[in-house]
């Protein structure tokens, strides 16, 4: 053919020698001869599987289905290696010089499938890469005939492939590497030496595409090739999805682009290269001073072009379009899927020729016509119908007619359409259409199957709606009923049937393919199919179907029976559509079919088939009967003369079929001898009689050779060990090898006696087998998960199952998990009660309503489930533990007495003047426990104030209850047990004012006596002193605006709040010290700077003992005390780092104190906290993007793979639950650094699960979020960060994309604060290009305690495993 006729499929890969081009097109291997000027076939496009010594090349199937033929042509011996990886054979196969003709190489291995770029010396010494590895290399060593691994990119990413592998000077070994996906890649060369790879070309930031030198050029490079005497590298590029040619020059370290710049869209020949459009060009080649690459169009065609010498593209062989109109129909390649009959002429349908045309073979003629062009039909339409010169097809939606007389169209599109058109058939009787649909109705996961019918006056009615994970993809319509084949949605080879329906959709029944055999002559619905399509209706009404998967035509006579129809022609290859030439010829013994065929791009094989019924009558009443059959009169016996009668050991059951008897069933007429009751000797030994075997070394047995025997390994040394299979022992842990003759074992590269073998966590008991010690589980005991949790719990607590998993091969595994109950008197809804659900690493148990039963024990079981990444070797492990609900304890009886008198209180008593003592005088436990008793008063806002914390003491102190705007108080007398279950008992009193009639200076007075008057015992207030001093203070005076009156007020509170300081005591005091901060800085009218100050202090060292039992107050004061700074005087640094310290020891506490999968919001008017923990690759999932908005920012995009591969660099087990936390507080707090600041302050940062916090400074890959302008200030606003060590806004790291004037996308790649201000120059703030940092390590620094970080957009990621 010559070679602007020449049409290829994909070119994958060529090379050039002597005039000659040898081309990978898809499953063939062409040559282009420059001289001669023709295109032929090396090897491939045959029928044949054989690949043995001197099979004609030309004759060889080559199979593409796994991937594109691959090929290594050796240019100094002139061989021609190829790929093979079919089922038939794996391994390399190549031609000779001589004839074309294949030879071994020995070369081959079941283990590695030879898919990937290839390349053998002249050693005969092979580098490829292997599929289960496409970004590694192996290495074949033609002397030792070995396979080694020598190299993975892993560095890289796991999604790369290999493209090229070529050889420089002195056997230096390079390779293009790219992931396609993200557009980046690299040219490389292996260093032998040092076992890895170095990049010669690719180090340039992505997106930064231009010319440069090779490591500031990033490059996503196919194609490779080394010229030995410009020592040049020519390679192709599909960076940014532009298409180019380029070189690289090592001496100047120079990347320069040769073809196919961006923006032109030329595919004419004879144009400058730098107009010049390309088309995935995969392969590249420098010969003679001109630079060849292919070019492959997947609509037009592939061809290989040339850059000449003057800068001018040429194509050399290939065609961009071939008109094939009035060609021969056996030499043509076009796009066509199905096809139709009518009048003996052959219609199909070619997507790729002029929009869609619809062309005829004509049968007079066998030359291709087109009769329409411009369809818009495209090769996915599921079939054609050609009927009263009228075609008709379907697309996804509609039901499309041409009339070929009139020149005109006509389309319906249903408006009930369900799913999507899969089929279709047309009824000859009533010229309505029957449609299939099958498929998924918009955003809907719900599959939809059903059929319905086009009727002659418009109308689309439903026939019959089919299960919704079946679909009908072939139908016809024969008299009164439809013929269909009914498969799963998903895949058409499983569970397929044939099905019958009545055109009114009743009378449903399958026909064919309910049971599992293959033969011929048995009822068709016992028979399996094997993925069948495109049925046909004879005159006969027989039906006819294919089976592509096992290249035959069956079909379903009248009777019911099924059988292979046999092929006169060709064999068949993968066909997939038939179409009848003639009904008439049907009713002979030979019928003419059309049949497709894998083998052929467009054009299929007419075909005669052999109807092979039992006989043809050829007088009256007298038969010619067919072979297999007999009976002059009726031809309805079987017979099985060609079979030897059955060799006398079997039955004639079938035509030309026997069943034979035991013993005999080894051939088709019995006459060969058989051992299946024995197993077939279980191939482990021969069958040499009738179920009589004679075993190979290494089995035993008196008939079946199924024992194993170790006669051949000394009996396992005389029974050191045991046989467990032929020649095969088992050895004791203290020996070893194939007798049990050697001491000691090896596991996993370690030798039984080292200490570290099994991970140190079990015994080498045989060659890679651990016994792994208890709580230890995985192949290499490598794995030790571990739930912290208590055996005894209170139900009106939260109750916490917490798990910790150890596993040494960090970052390899993922995990799954599932909690579920398995004993307990009731039973639980886990889903309803828990606090995160049943499929986290942890587990909590919400308190009070969780229809636990006090006194009960309940089970719980925690499934973990393992997968190992890099072999998918799963390890799944139950964890049963077992917790019993705690009896709370009672209050019998209690009192209240005037301490004065002793007497019990009735109902009254004066505000900080009636000595009162309250009493619990009997009170038990229901387990006989010990109780512990504690005495207080509500405050007006239902806050707890203790008077005396939770001791052995059953009496309170004497004290004094403050002033109630109610006049009412509620003083409270509780009990708990060791669990912190309670019961108390409330009783409300009438509380007087002592003060009612004084003036502004006398209560003033009155609150200084209060203030003064300090315990004999320790020096300090008593704190319901401060706490009834502080309810005065916040009465309402008659001239708040006198200067003495505010000043002396000032003076009280600040002497108040220094008294808590000096009252707080320990950790049992920090709610009431909480209560009375929060009252006596209410007012920020009379607080001064200093005291609010030193109530920040004071709250801050509450918060670092904090309880976890007090986070909300402590933000609540935090926010009230941040509006009395601002309030009272700008802020200075001291109260912003107090601030800080404050939310840091919040987070912490917070963090602690969420389980896996729970998330905890805590908002002020001015402060603002979200946190949600889950593991690393589910954290994203289990956030909260609608409270992420109301904080005040939006679109957070975190980079899981990047945090992941930092980890991973530090020890971190990825396995174990992270927490996110966003934090925002005023901009206000920053008003020192002098700064027009427009946003609020955010914050990123990392912790582990103990507050360990992590200081990330290299990100590879930014954390992203979009922040809104909230002040009106003139500049271009830029994205901040807070530089802790100079104290000083900064721009250096940080990336900004403005939005609009309101809204700005920060990317950042380290963690501090953030925030946004006008672009300016001072000496006090660095400005920088806004340009990505990464440091001289791309990991992760983590500091062993906590550090002080800002917490305003906090990530923190909480692991519960240490830091390595």
């Amino acid at each position: 053919m010559s070679p602007d006729k020449a049409l290829f499929d994909n070119i994958y890969s060529f090379t050039i020698f002597n005039d000659e081009i040898i081309i990978s097109d898809n499953d063939r291997l062409r040559k282009y001869n420059n001289i001669t000027n023709k295109v032929t076939t090396i090897a491939g496009g045959g029928y044949s599987n054989n690949y043995i010594e001197n099979t004609d090349a030309t004759k060889t199937r080559l199979s593409a289905k796994r991937a594109n033929i691959r090929y290594n042509y050796n240019h100094e011996n002139q061989e021609l290696y190829i790929s093979i990886a079919s089922d038939e054979y794996v391994g390399i196969i190549k031609t000779n010089n001589t004839g074309n003709l294949f030879e071994k190489t020995g070369i081959t291995s079941n283990d590695y499938r030879y898919e990937g770029p290839f390349h053998i010396d002249t050693n005969g010494d092979m580098y490829f890469v292997p599929p289960q590895f496409s970004y590694c290399l192996m290495f074949y060593q033609n002397s030792t005939n070995q396979v080694n691994f020598l190299f993975c990119d892993d560095d890289f990413t796991r999604t790369a492939h290999i493209y090229s592998i070529v050889m420089g000077e002195n056997r230096q070994l390079f390779f293009a590497i790219s992931d396609v996906a993200i557009q980046q890649g690299f040219i490389k060369q292996y260093l032998f030496d040092e076992y890895r790879a170095r990049i010669i070309v690719g180090l340039g930031n992505p997106g930064y595409n231009n010319d440069w030198n090779g490591a500031q050029t990033n490059i996503c490079p196919l194609g490779l090739h080394y010229d030995f005497n410009s020592k040049v590298f020519y390679f192709t590029d599909v960076i940014d999805d532009v298409n180019i040619i380029r070189k690289y020059d090592p001496q100047l370290d120079e990347v320069t682009t040769l073809a196919g710049y961006n923006g032109y869209n030329s595919v004419d020949d004879g144009v400058p290269s730098s107009i010049v459009k390309i088309n995935y060009p995969r392969d590249v080649f420098y010969y003679n001073g001109e630079i060849y690459f292919s070019d492959n169009d997947s609509r037009h065609g592939s061809r290989i072009r040339k850059i000449t010498k003057d800068g001018l593209v040429y194509t050399v062989v290939g065609s961009y379009s071939v008109d094939y109109v009035g060609m021969e129909a056996p030499d043509i390649n076009c796009m066509a899927m199905v096809g139709a009959i009518y009048k003996n002429n052959y219609y199909f349908i070619d997507s790729a020729r002029n929009d869609g045309s619809l062309m005829r073979v004509n049968s007079t003629t066998n030359k291709i016509e087109e009769v329409i062009s411009k369809t818009g039909i495209d090769k996915d339409i599921p079939n054609l119908v050609v009927v009263k010169d009228k075609f008709y097809y379907a697309n996804k939606t509609s039901i499309i007619s041409y009339d070929m007389i009139n020149s005109n169209y006509w389309t319906y599109t249903p408006l009930t359409l369900i799913a999507n058109i899969k089929a279709f058939a047309f009824d000859f009787s009533t010229e309505e259409i029957y449609v299939s649909e099958c498929g998924k109705n918009g955003s809907s996961d719900i599959y939809h199957s059903r059929i319905s019918k086009i009727t002659t006056d418009g109308n689309y009615i439903t026939v019959a709606n089919l299960d919704n994970d079946r679909c009908a993809i072939s139908m016809i319509v024969n008299g009164s009923n439809i013929y269909y084949i009914e498969t799963l949605f998903s895949q058409n080879d499983i569970n397929s049937t044939i099905v019958k329906l009545g055109k009114d959709g009743s009378n449903k029944q399958v026909i064919a393919g309910e049971g599992n055999s293959d033969n011929d002559y048995i009822s068709a619905k016992d028979t399996k199919l094997y993925g069948p399509t495109s049925l046909v209706m004879t005159l006969r009404e027989e039906i006819m179907f294919v089976e592509p998967s096992k290249n035959r035509i069956r079909k379903i006579k009248k009777d019911g029976q099924v059988l292979t129809l046999t092929m006169t022609g060709n064999e068949l290859h993968n066909p997939n559509w038939i179409g009848l030439y003639d009904n008439t010829l049907l009713l002979t013994n030979q019928v003419e079919l059309f049949v497709s065929d894998i083998t052929l791009k467009c054009y299929g094989i007419k075909q005669m088939i052999q109807q092979i019924d039992n006989g043809v009558c050829i007088g009256s009443n007298q038969c010619s009967c067919s072979s297999g059959w007999k009976g002059d009169s009726s031809c309805s016996k079987v017979s099985c003369e060609n079979q030897n009668s059955c060799s006398g050991h079997g039955t004639c059951t079938g035509p030309n079929q026997c069943t034979c008897q035991s013993g005999w069933k080894q051939s088709s007429d019995c006459s060969t001898i058989s051992c299946e009751e024995l197993g077939n000797c279980n191939d482990k030994g021969i069958c040499v009689s009738s179920n009589v075997c004679q075993c190979i070394s290494g089995f035993r047995g008196s008939n079946d050779c199924k024992q194993f025997s170790c006669d051949g390994v000394n009996n396992c040394t005389n029974g050191r060990g045991s046989c467990i299979g032929p020649n095969k022992c088992d050895c004791p842990i203290e020996y070893t090898g194939n007798d049990c003759g050697t001491l000691v074992y090896n596991c996993y590269g370690k030798l039984g006696n080292d200490s570290t073998a099994c991970s140190g966590n079990g015994l080498c008991i045989g060659i890679d087998s651990c016994k792994c010690n208890s709580g230890v589980y995985g192949l290499q005991c490598d794995f030790i998960p571990e739930i912290k949790y208590s055996t005894k719990v209170s139900k009106y607590s939260t109750i916490l199952f917490t798990t910790n998993i150890k596993s040494f091969n960090l970052n390899n595994n993922n995990f799954s998990y599932k909690w579920s109950q398995i004993s307990g008197t009731n039973t639980l809804d886990l889903n309803t009660i828990s606090i995160a659900g049943t499929d986290k690493i942890d587990f909590g148990i919400k308190a009070n309503d969780n229809n636990l039963i006090q006194g009960e024990t309940y089970g719980l079981q925690l499934n973990i489930t393992r997968s190992e990444i890099l072999n998918g070797k799963l390890t799944v492990v139950s964890l049963p533990i077992s917790f019993t609900i705690n009896k709370s304890p009672i209050i019998n009886n209690y009192n209240l007495l005037d301490a004065s008198t002793n007497n019990p209180i009735q109902s009254s008593v004066v505000a900080g003047e009636t000595n009162i003592k309250a009493i619990i005088t009997n009170a038990q436990d229901a387990e006989g426990k010990a109780i512990e008793y504690a005495f207080g008063y509500f405050t007006s806002t239902n806050e707890r104030v203790y008077l005396s914390y939770f001791s052995q003491s059953k009496n309170s102190a004497t004290f004094k209850l403050p002033l109630f705007i109610s006049g009412k108080a509620k003083v409270f007398l509780a009990i708990r047990d060791e669990l912190l279950d309670t019961d108390e008992k409330i009783v409300e009193l009438t509380v007087t004012d002592p003060t009612a009639n004084l003036n502004d200076n006398q209560l003033n007075n009155y609150i200084q006596n209060l203030v003064n008057n300090t315990n004999s015992n320790d020096g300090h207030i008593p704190i319901e002193q401060l706490d009834i001093a502080t309810s005065l203070l916040n009465k309402p005076v008659s001239n708040p605006n006198d200067p003495n009156i505010k000043q002396q007020r000032e003076e009280l509170r600040n002497t108040i709040v220094n008294s808590l300081v000096a009252s707080t005591s320990s950790q049992n005091d920090t709610s009431t010290v909480l209560n009375i901060l929060s009252s006596v800085t209410q007012n920020t009218q009379e607080l001064k700077l200093e005291t609010a100050i030193t109530a920040l202090q004071l709250t801050l060292n509450i918060t670092n003992n904090n309880n976890q039992q007090q986070q909300d107050k402590i933000v609540a004061l935090t926010s009230q005390l941040i509006n009395s700074v601002l309030t009272t005087s700008s802020t200075n640094m001291q109260v912003s780092e107090i601030i800080k310290n404050i939310l840091d020891s919040i987070s912490k506490s917070i963090v602690q104190s969420l389980i896996s999968g729970q998330s905890q919001l805590i908002q002020t008017n001015n402060i603002k906290t979200y946190l949600v923990k889950d593991t690393v690759d589910s954290l994203a999932k289990s956030l909260n993007t609608t409270v992420i908005s109301q904080l005040g920012i939006s679109n957070l995009n975190l980079p899981i793979d990047a945090l992941k591969t930092l980890f991973k660099n530090n020890g971190i087990d990825i396995a174990n639950p992270v927490a996110l936390g966003v934090n925002v507080v005023p901009n206000s707090i920053y008003n020192y650094l002098g700064q027009n600041i427009t946003s609020p302050i955010f914050r990123i940062n990392l912790f582990l699960n103990d507050g360990t916090s992590l200081n990330i400074t290299n990100l590879l890959v930014p954390i992203e979020f979009e922040m809104t302008i909230i002040s009106s200030v003139t500049g271009n606003n830029k994205c901040w960060y807070y530089n802790e060590k100079v104290k000083a806004l900064r721009l250096d790291g940080v990336e900004t994309v403005v939005i609009n004037s309101n809204r700005v996308k920060c990317r950042v790649y380290h963690l501090t604060d953030f925030t946004t201000a006008p672009q300016i120059v001072s000496p006090s703030i660095s400005v920088a290009k806004s340009t990505r940092v990464i440091g001289s390590t791309s990991k992760v620094h983590v500091s062993g305690a906590n550090i002080n970080v800002m917490s305003w957009l906090t990530i923190i990621l909480c692991s519960l495993i240490s830091v390595l």
